[in-house]
Protein backbone atom coordinates (compact mmCIF):
# COMPACT_ATOMS: atom_id res chain seq x y z
CA UNK A 1 0.00 0.00 0.00
CA UNK A 2 1.43 3.01 -0.66
CA UNK A 3 0.75 6.22 1.35
CA UNK A 4 1.41 9.64 1.31
CA UNK A 5 2.19 12.50 3.17
CA UNK A 6 0.51 13.99 5.48
CA UNK A 7 -1.35 10.43 6.11
CA UNK A 8 2.25 8.65 6.44
CA UNK A 9 3.09 10.46 9.78
CA UNK A 10 -0.14 9.39 10.98
CA UNK A 11 0.03 5.97 10.09
CA UNK A 12 3.54 6.01 11.92
CA UNK A 13 1.88 7.00 15.12
CA UNK A 14 -0.40 4.45 14.79
CA UNK A 15 2.37 1.93 14.91
CA UNK A 16 4.23 3.33 17.64
CA UNK A 17 0.61 3.28 19.85
CA UNK A 18 0.14 -0.20 19.05
CA UNK A 19 4.11 -0.92 19.65
CA UNK A 20 4.49 1.17 22.80
CA UNK A 21 0.46 -0.88 24.10
CA UNK A 22 2.42 -4.18 24.00
CA UNK A 23 -0.02 -5.45 20.98
CA UNK A 24 2.66 -7.72 20.16
CA UNK A 25 0.73 -10.02 17.75
CA UNK A 26 -2.62 -8.44 15.35
CA UNK A 27 -3.99 -10.27 12.77
CA UNK A 28 -3.91 -8.09 9.51
CA UNK A 29 -7.18 -7.66 9.16
CA UNK A 30 -7.22 -5.98 12.04
CA UNK A 31 -4.42 -4.20 11.69
CA UNK A 32 -5.87 -2.52 8.36
CA UNK A 33 -8.80 -2.11 9.97
CA UNK A 34 -7.40 0.23 12.64
CA UNK A 35 -4.99 2.33 9.59
CA UNK A 36 -8.63 2.91 8.08
CA UNK A 37 -9.73 4.85 11.16
CA UNK A 38 -6.76 6.61 11.01
CA UNK A 39 -7.46 7.81 7.57
CA UNK A 40 -11.17 8.49 8.44
CA UNK A 41 -10.07 10.21 11.22
CA UNK A 42 -7.35 12.28 9.54
CA UNK A 43 -10.20 13.39 7.40
CA UNK A 44 -11.51 15.46 9.90
CA UNK A 45 -8.28 16.38 12.04
CA UNK A 46 -6.99 19.94 12.13
CA UNK A 47 -3.38 18.92 10.74
CA UNK A 48 -3.41 20.76 8.07
CA UNK A 49 -0.16 21.93 6.07
CA UNK A 50 1.45 25.11 5.97
CA UNK A 51 0.45 27.94 3.62
CA UNK A 52 2.80 28.72 0.83
CA UNK A 53 3.00 32.18 1.25
CA UNK A 54 5.79 35.18 1.04
CA UNK A 55 5.02 36.10 4.77
CA UNK A 56 7.70 33.25 6.10
CA UNK A 57 9.19 33.73 8.62
CA UNK A 58 12.58 33.97 7.52
CA UNK A 59 15.63 34.51 9.05
CA UNK A 60 18.16 32.08 6.90
CA UNK A 61 18.57 34.66 4.29
CA UNK A 62 22.31 34.37 4.94
CA UNK A 63 21.96 30.51 4.57
CA UNK A 64 25.32 28.11 3.17
CA UNK A 65 25.83 24.83 2.72
CA UNK A 66 28.58 22.66 4.01
CA UNK A 67 28.25 19.97 0.93
CA UNK A 68 30.71 20.75 -1.70
CA UNK A 69 33.17 21.31 1.14
CA UNK A 70 32.83 17.83 2.43
CA UNK A 71 32.15 16.43 -0.86
CA UNK A 72 34.92 17.48 -2.52
CA UNK A 73 37.46 16.17 0.65
CA UNK A 74 36.17 13.23 0.14
CA UNK A 75 36.37 12.99 -3.54
CA UNK A 76 39.70 14.19 -3.21
CA UNK A 77 40.64 11.31 0.13
CA UNK A 78 38.58 8.73 -0.55
CA UNK A 79 39.04 6.14 -3.31
CA UNK A 80 35.80 4.01 -2.47
CA UNK A 81 33.41 7.36 -2.57
CA UNK A 82 35.22 9.04 -5.88
CA UNK A 83 34.68 5.38 -7.71
CA UNK A 84 31.25 5.29 -6.15
CA UNK A 85 29.87 8.79 -7.26
CA UNK A 86 31.60 8.28 -10.81
CA UNK A 87 30.07 4.92 -11.23
CA UNK A 88 26.31 6.46 -10.34
CA UNK A 89 26.95 9.11 -12.62
CA UNK A 90 27.86 7.11 -15.87
CA UNK A 91 25.13 4.79 -14.67
CA UNK A 92 22.55 8.15 -15.01
CA UNK A 93 23.54 8.60 -18.90
CA UNK A 94 21.80 5.50 -19.86
CA UNK A 95 19.16 4.97 -16.60
CA UNK A 96 15.66 4.75 -17.97
CA UNK A 97 13.31 6.03 -14.84
CA UNK A 98 10.80 3.25 -14.43
CA UNK A 99 7.03 4.12 -15.64
CA UNK A 100 5.38 3.13 -12.14
CA UNK A 101 4.90 5.74 -9.60
CA UNK A 102 6.43 3.82 -6.43
CA UNK A 103 6.69 6.38 -3.41
CA UNK A 104 10.19 5.17 -1.82
CA UNK A 105 10.01 6.01 2.16
CA UNK A 106 13.00 6.09 3.99
CA UNK A 107 13.62 5.17 7.81
CA UNK A 108 15.32 8.02 9.49
CA UNK A 109 16.54 8.76 12.99
CA UNK A 110 17.26 12.44 14.46
CA UNK A 111 20.15 12.58 17.17
CA UNK A 112 19.44 15.85 19.16
CA UNK A 113 23.34 16.66 20.27
CA UNK A 114 22.18 18.95 23.08
CA UNK A 115 23.62 21.12 25.72
CA UNK A 116 22.33 19.14 29.12
CA UNK A 117 18.77 21.54 28.94
CA UNK A 118 15.73 19.99 29.35
CA UNK A 119 13.64 18.98 26.55
CA UNK A 120 12.19 21.52 24.58
CA UNK A 121 14.63 23.98 25.43
CA UNK A 122 18.08 25.40 23.56
CA UNK A 123 19.72 22.59 21.67
CA UNK A 124 17.41 19.67 22.94
CA UNK A 125 14.47 20.79 20.51
CA UNK A 126 11.09 18.77 21.55
CA UNK A 127 9.89 15.78 19.58
CA UNK A 128 6.67 18.19 18.38
CA UNK A 129 9.59 20.19 16.31
CA UNK A 130 11.12 17.37 15.54
CA UNK A 131 8.09 15.91 13.60
CA UNK A 132 7.15 19.55 12.41
CA UNK A 133 10.28 19.26 10.65
CA UNK A 134 9.62 15.58 9.03
CA UNK A 135 6.26 17.00 7.85
CA UNK A 136 7.90 20.53 6.54
CA UNK A 137 10.23 17.94 4.32
CA UNK A 138 7.68 15.70 3.13
CA UNK A 139 5.49 18.29 2.52
CA UNK A 140 8.33 19.60 -0.21
CA UNK A 141 9.73 16.39 -1.50
CA UNK A 142 5.74 15.62 -1.79
CA UNK A 143 4.55 18.74 -3.59
CA UNK A 144 1.77 18.93 -1.21
CA UNK A 145 -0.73 20.73 -2.19
CA UNK A 146 -1.41 24.01 -0.22
CA UNK A 147 1.89 23.32 1.73
CA UNK A 148 5.33 24.91 1.59
CA UNK A 149 6.04 22.20 -1.41
CA UNK A 150 3.51 23.44 -3.46
CA UNK A 151 5.34 25.03 -6.03
CA UNK A 152 5.73 24.55 -9.87
CA UNK A 153 7.96 21.34 -9.89
CA UNK A 154 7.71 17.57 -9.07
CA UNK A 155 6.47 15.06 -6.37
CA UNK A 156 9.96 13.35 -6.17
CA UNK A 157 8.16 10.47 -4.91
CA UNK A 158 10.08 10.34 -2.04
CA UNK A 159 9.32 10.63 1.83
CA UNK A 160 10.76 10.28 5.22
CA UNK A 161 9.54 8.66 8.16
CA UNK A 162 11.15 8.38 11.75
CA UNK A 163 11.70 4.85 12.35
CA UNK A 164 9.72 2.62 14.66
CA UNK A 165 11.91 -0.03 15.20
CA UNK A 166 15.04 0.64 16.57
CA UNK A 167 18.32 -1.45 15.56
CA UNK A 168 17.33 -4.04 18.39
CA UNK A 169 13.64 -4.27 17.27
CA UNK A 170 12.44 -2.58 20.18
CA UNK A 171 9.72 0.31 19.49
CA UNK A 172 11.14 3.81 19.04
CA UNK A 173 9.92 7.60 18.23
CA UNK A 174 12.93 7.48 16.11
CA UNK A 175 14.78 10.14 17.96
CA UNK A 176 18.24 9.52 20.15
CA UNK A 177 19.06 12.56 22.54
CA UNK A 178 22.65 12.29 23.68
CA UNK A 179 24.05 14.87 26.05
CA UNK A 180 27.30 16.51 25.28
CA UNK A 181 28.06 18.25 28.98
CA UNK A 182 30.93 15.62 29.21
CA UNK A 183 32.70 17.21 25.82
CA UNK A 184 34.05 20.35 26.26
CA UNK A 185 35.09 20.91 22.47
CA UNK A 186 31.87 20.44 21.50
CA UNK A 187 30.15 22.87 24.90
CA UNK A 188 32.43 25.56 23.67
CA UNK A 189 32.40 25.44 19.33
CA UNK A 190 30.15 22.32 18.15
CA UNK A 191 30.95 20.85 14.88
CA UNK A 192 33.60 21.31 12.16
CA UNK A 193 32.60 22.07 9.22
CA UNK A 194 34.77 24.34 7.16
CA UNK A 195 37.23 25.32 10.24
CA UNK A 196 39.13 23.80 12.95
CA UNK A 197 36.68 24.90 15.55
CA UNK A 198 34.71 22.10 17.17
CA UNK A 199 34.63 18.15 16.94
CA UNK A 200 35.12 16.54 13.87
CA UNK A 201 32.59 14.92 12.05
CA UNK A 202 33.70 11.68 12.16
CA UNK A 203 33.94 12.45 16.08
CA UNK A 204 30.18 13.33 16.08
CA UNK A 205 28.81 10.48 14.56
CA UNK A 206 30.85 8.15 16.68
CA UNK A 207 29.18 9.26 19.53
CA UNK A 208 25.66 7.82 18.77
CA UNK A 209 24.97 5.78 15.17
CA UNK A 210 22.24 3.55 13.80
CA UNK A 211 23.11 1.35 11.20
CA UNK A 212 23.68 3.78 7.78
CA UNK A 213 22.53 0.76 5.79
CA UNK A 214 18.95 0.67 7.49
CA UNK A 215 18.86 3.85 8.66
CA UNK A 216 19.54 7.79 7.26
CA UNK A 217 20.97 9.44 10.50
CA UNK A 218 20.01 13.02 11.14
CA UNK A 219 22.67 15.04 13.66
CA UNK A 220 21.45 17.49 15.10
CA UNK A 221 23.99 20.11 16.19
CA UNK A 222 24.04 23.11 18.48
CA UNK A 223 26.22 25.15 16.04
CA UNK A 224 28.52 24.48 13.26
CA UNK A 225 32.27 26.16 13.24
CA UNK A 226 31.42 27.94 16.32
CA UNK A 227 28.75 29.51 14.71
CA UNK A 228 26.25 30.29 17.76
CA UNK A 229 23.37 28.69 15.37
CA UNK A 230 23.69 31.86 13.38
CA UNK A 231 25.39 33.16 10.22
CA UNK A 232 27.58 30.51 7.95
CA UNK A 233 27.40 26.91 7.21
CA UNK A 234 23.50 25.54 8.29
CA UNK A 235 24.03 21.75 7.47
CA UNK A 236 25.58 19.44 5.42
CA UNK A 237 25.48 16.34 3.96
CA UNK A 238 27.42 13.67 1.37
CA UNK A 239 25.99 11.75 -1.78
CA UNK A 240 25.01 8.56 -1.45
CA UNK A 241 28.22 7.16 -2.61
CA UNK A 242 28.81 7.30 1.22
CA UNK A 243 25.58 4.76 1.97
CA UNK A 244 26.56 2.24 4.48
CA UNK A 245 29.72 3.81 5.83
CA UNK A 246 30.49 5.58 8.96
CA UNK A 247 30.64 9.16 7.88
CA UNK A 248 26.90 8.82 6.12
CA UNK A 249 24.47 11.24 7.43
CA UNK A 250 23.19 14.47 7.40
CA UNK A 251 24.10 17.25 10.08
CA UNK A 252 22.31 20.41 10.41
CA UNK A 253 22.16 23.12 13.07
CA UNK A 254 18.73 22.12 15.69
CA UNK A 255 17.84 26.05 15.79
CA UNK A 256 16.31 25.94 12.09
CA UNK A 257 15.33 22.11 11.90
CA UNK A 258 11.50 23.09 12.53
CA UNK A 259 11.82 26.73 11.46
CA UNK A 260 8.98 27.88 9.19
CA UNK A 261 10.20 28.29 5.26
CA UNK A 262 13.72 27.28 6.33
CA UNK A 263 14.71 24.61 3.19
CA UNK A 264 18.30 23.17 4.94
CA UNK A 265 17.07 19.90 6.00
CA UNK A 266 15.27 19.56 1.95
CA UNK A 267 18.72 21.01 0.22
CA UNK A 268 20.71 18.24 2.39
CA UNK A 269 18.58 15.57 1.42
CA UNK A 270 18.58 16.27 -1.95
CA UNK A 271 22.08 16.14 -1.82
CA UNK A 272 21.64 12.57 0.34
CA UNK A 273 20.05 11.59 -2.83
CA UNK A 274 22.32 12.54 -5.21
CA UNK A 275 21.59 16.04 -6.59
CA UNK A 276 23.69 18.93 -6.83
CA UNK A 277 23.74 22.34 -6.69
CA UNK A 278 22.09 23.66 -9.83
CA UNK A 279 25.03 25.67 -9.82
CA UNK A 280 27.65 23.17 -9.76
CA UNK A 281 30.89 24.23 -12.07
CA UNK A 282 30.08 27.98 -11.42
CA UNK A 283 33.84 28.15 -9.59
CA UNK A 284 32.60 29.68 -6.44
CA UNK A 285 29.90 31.95 -8.33
CA UNK A 286 33.00 33.64 -10.28
CA UNK A 287 31.83 31.56 -13.91
CA UNK A 288 29.35 30.58 -15.48
CA UNK A 289 29.47 26.44 -15.80
CA UNK A 290 30.46 24.38 -18.77
CA UNK A 291 27.37 23.58 -20.69
CA UNK A 292 28.08 21.71 -24.15
CA UNK A 293 26.80 18.27 -22.30
CA UNK A 294 23.66 18.77 -19.74
CA UNK A 295 23.52 15.29 -18.94
CA UNK A 296 27.41 15.12 -17.86
CA UNK A 297 28.16 18.49 -16.81
CA UNK A 298 26.95 20.63 -14.41
CA UNK A 299 24.14 19.25 -11.94
CA UNK A 300 23.64 16.58 -14.96
CA UNK A 301 20.21 17.34 -15.06
CA UNK A 302 18.88 19.04 -18.33
CA UNK A 303 16.05 20.84 -17.39
CA UNK A 304 17.82 23.26 -14.93
CA UNK A 305 19.58 25.59 -17.07
CA UNK A 306 23.44 26.59 -16.27
CA UNK A 307 24.23 29.15 -14.04
CA UNK A 308 25.99 31.22 -10.87
CA UNK A 309 24.72 30.88 -7.89
CA UNK A 310 22.30 33.04 -6.25
CA UNK A 311 23.31 35.12 -3.62
CA UNK A 312 20.61 34.59 -0.97
CA UNK A 313 17.80 36.24 -2.15
CA UNK A 314 15.45 36.08 -4.68
CA UNK A 315 17.16 37.72 -7.84
CA UNK A 316 15.30 38.54 -11.04
CA UNK A 317 16.58 39.13 -14.75
CA UNK A 318 17.83 36.56 -16.72
CA UNK A 319 20.79 34.41 -17.04
CA UNK A 320 23.75 35.85 -18.87
CA UNK A 321 24.95 31.70 -18.51
CA UNK A 322 22.52 30.12 -21.50
CA UNK A 323 21.79 33.31 -23.92
CA UNK A 324 19.36 35.43 -21.23
CA UNK A 325 16.85 32.75 -20.68
CA UNK A 326 14.98 34.24 -17.07
CA UNK A 327 16.36 33.68 -13.77
CA UNK A 328 12.58 32.22 -12.87
CA UNK A 329 14.25 28.89 -14.36
CA UNK A 330 16.45 28.57 -11.06
CA UNK A 331 15.67 30.61 -8.08
CA UNK A 332 12.49 28.27 -6.97
CA UNK A 333 14.90 24.95 -7.20
CA UNK A 334 15.81 23.83 -3.14
CA UNK A 335 19.15 23.48 -4.70
CA UNK A 336 20.05 26.94 -5.56
CA UNK A 337 21.10 29.29 -2.85
CA UNK A 338 18.36 31.64 -3.31
CA UNK A 339 16.45 32.33 -0.56
CA UNK A 340 14.03 30.19 1.24
CA UNK A 341 11.34 32.39 0.79
CA UNK A 342 12.01 31.67 -3.06
CA UNK A 343 12.50 27.92 -3.14
CA UNK A 344 9.45 25.61 -3.55
CA UNK A 345 10.38 22.59 -6.43
CA UNK A 346 12.25 20.15 -7.45
CA UNK A 347 12.54 19.32 -11.17
CA UNK A 348 11.50 15.94 -13.13
CA UNK A 349 15.10 15.26 -13.82
CA UNK A 350 16.26 15.68 -10.52
CA UNK A 351 13.53 13.21 -9.42
CA UNK A 352 14.85 10.75 -12.19
CA UNK A 353 18.59 11.18 -10.58
CA UNK A 354 17.05 11.04 -6.79
CA UNK A 355 14.85 7.66 -7.51
CA UNK A 356 17.85 5.74 -8.92
CA UNK A 357 19.95 7.11 -5.75
CA UNK A 358 17.41 5.35 -3.59
CA UNK A 359 15.95 2.85 -5.56
CA UNK A 360 19.74 1.54 -7.00
CA UNK A 361 22.34 2.80 -4.33
CA UNK A 362 20.18 3.44 -0.93
CA UNK A 363 18.01 0.34 -1.74
CA UNK A 364 18.68 -1.49 1.33
CA UNK A 365 16.97 1.38 3.32
CA UNK A 366 13.66 0.11 1.37
CA UNK A 367 11.00 -2.14 3.28
CA UNK A 368 10.67 -3.78 0.22
CA UNK A 369 14.23 -5.05 0.85
CA UNK A 370 13.48 -6.76 4.12
CA UNK A 371 14.14 -3.27 5.86
CA UNK A 372 11.93 -3.49 9.29
CA UNK A 373 12.86 0.08 10.37
CA UNK A 374 9.17 1.25 9.98
CA UNK A 375 6.90 -1.88 10.42
CA UNK A 376 5.93 -2.83 13.16
CA UNK A 377 5.53 -6.61 13.20
CA UNK A 378 6.67 -9.15 10.13
CA UNK A 379 4.12 -10.93 8.07
CA UNK A 380 4.86 -14.05 9.39
CA UNK A 381 3.74 -12.85 13.18
CA UNK A 382 0.74 -11.55 11.96
CA UNK A 383 -0.52 -14.44 10.74
CA UNK A 384 0.29 -16.97 14.02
Amino acid sequence: MIITQPFSELVRLALVFLCTTKLTIMKKTNILLLLMLVFVSAAFSQLTPLKNTNQLNNSSTSESCGFDHVHNMLLNSNADYRQRTEDFNNFMKSYNAPKSGATYVVPVVVHVMHKGEAVGTGSNISEVDINQGILQLNERFRKIPGSLGDGNGVDVDIEFALAVRDPNGNCTNGIVRVDMTGNSTYMNFGVQAQTSNGITDAALKATSRWNTLEYYNIYLVSEIDDNECGFGIQGYAYFASAHGQSYDGMVQLGCKFAQSGNTTLTHELGHAMNLYHTFEGDNNGNSCPSNTSCSSQGDRCCDTPPHIRSASNCVTGTNSCDGGSSKELFIHNYMDYSSDACQSEFTADQKVRANAAISVTRASYLAANGNMACLLYTSDAADE
